[in-house]
C-alpha cells in the first residue's frame, strides 16, 4: 500500500459528495451512534471502513504535523541530539502515531467492561470498531492540540479526553448498547479514563524506547 494509493483513495472518496468517506466524517459529527450501530448491524453501504478511516486520518494527521513544522521532540531534547539521531527519532515518533490501532483495541476492552451489564452488550470486536471510528474522528482536534502545544501536547490530552472523547462516547454508548443516559455516562467515563491511561502509557513507552534505541545519539558522543 503506497502513499500514492492512499492519496488517490482519499481524493476519490472525498471529492465525491456522496462518497462514504465524506459521509462518515459528517455522520461522526451529527449521528455517531447511529453510524456505528448501522455498521455493526450490517448496513455498511454508506459507511467508510473503520480501519481505513483511522489509518487515512492518522496519515493525514502526520502530513499536516510535518507541513506545520510541529516539533514533537521538543527544543530541549533536540539540542542534546546529533542531527542523525534527531532525524531518526522524528521518524520513530511518526511511525508510533499508528499506535492508535493498539490504543483502540485496549480501550475497547474498557468499553466492553463498562457495558457488561447493558441489555444488549456488544462484543469487544464491536467496541473496537467504535473506537476506530472515534479515534479517526478525534485526529483533527488532536492535531490542533499538538499544533498549539507542540511537544507538551500530552499534558493537555486529559482535557481533550474529557471535553471531546467522553461526551462523544456517551452518545455512542446510548445507541450502541441500548442503555439509558445514566449507564451511557458510566460507559463514556470508564472508556475515557481507559483512553487516558492507555494513551499516557503508550506515550511513555514510545519515549523509553526512543531513549533506549537512540541513547547513543546525544550530541558530542
Amino acid at each position: 500500500m503506497t502513499f500514492s494509493f492512499l492519496w488517490q483513495e482519499f481524493l476519490r472518496h472525498t471529492v465525491e459528495a456522496e462518497g462514504p468517506y465524506l459521509r462518515t466524517v459528517l455522520d461522526m459529527f451529527t449521528r455517531p451512534g447511529a453510524l456505528i450501530t448501522d455498521y455493526l448491524d450490517g448496513r455498511r453501504v454508506l459507511q467508510y471502513n473503520p480501519g481505513k478511516f483511522l489509518f487515512i486520518n492518522t496519515t493525514l494527521f502526520l502530513v499536516f504535523i510535518t507541513l506545520a513544522g510541529v516539533d514533537l521532540v521538543g527544543p530541549e531534547l533536540r539540542a542534546q541530539l546529533n542531527p542523525d539521531a534527531a532525524h531518526a527519532i522524528d521518524l520513530f515518533i511518526g511511525l508510533a502515531a499508528y499506535q492508535n490501532f493498539l490504543v483502540a483495541v485496549l480501550v475497547a476492552a474498557f468499553q466492553r467492561y463498562a457495558a457488561r451489564r447493558a441489555p444488549e452488550p456488544r462484543s469487544v470486536a464491536a467496541c473496537f470498531v467504535a473506537q476506530m471510528y472515534v479515534g479517526g474522528h478525534l485526529v483533527w482536534p488532536a492535531f490542533l492540540t499538538i499544533a498549539i502545544a507542540g511537544a507538551d501536547a500530552w499534558r493537555w490530552m486529559w482535557i481533550q479526553a474529557f471535553v471531546l472523547y467522553i461526551p462523544l462516547m456517551i452518545v455512542i454508548a446510548r445507541r450502541m448498547h441500548a442503555v439509558g443516559w445514566g449507564a451511557a455516562v458510566w460507559i463514556g467515563v470508564v472508556s475515557g479514563l481507559g483512553n487516558i491511561l492507555v494513551t499516557m502509557a503508550m506515550g511513555i513507552l514510545v519515549q523509553i524506547l526512543g531513549i533506549l534505541y537512540f541513547g547513543g545519539g546525544l550530541a558530542g558522543t
